[in-house]
């Protein structure tokens, strides 16, 4: 499951990087960013956005519950279901800022 999150969006940092100029000149008409600023930083940095977050699909990092001897402790790791969020302008800077 982690592996198929990871390599979704390492692919969509690819498709990213490859329609570079296209999601610039959406991203410059759609909020009247000069096109070498889009093209230069939104569709790089929002690449790199999907890059970092793809890279701790595959980590799981899990906290353990000091005790004594006298204890036994398991930390059992769940999905905590769907998360979602919805925005209806979409451009590449607002993908950076999705957390």
């Amino acid at each position: 499951m982690f592996f198929a999150l990871l390599s979704l969006l390492m692919k969509l940092a690819d498709l990213f990087e490859e329609n570079a100029d296209m999601l610039a000149s959406i991203e410059s008409m759609d909020n009247g960013k000069a096109y070498t600023f889009a093209r230069g930083f939104d569709v790089a940095e929002a690449a790199k956005c999907l890059r970092y977050y793809g890279g701790w699909a595959d980590k799981e990092h899990g906290k353990v519950i000091e005790v004594d001897n006298t204890k036994m402790v398991m930390t059992r790791h769940e999905p905590i279901g769907v998360v979602g969020k919805l925005w209806l302008d979409f451009s590449s800077a607002m993908v950076r800022f999705q957390r």
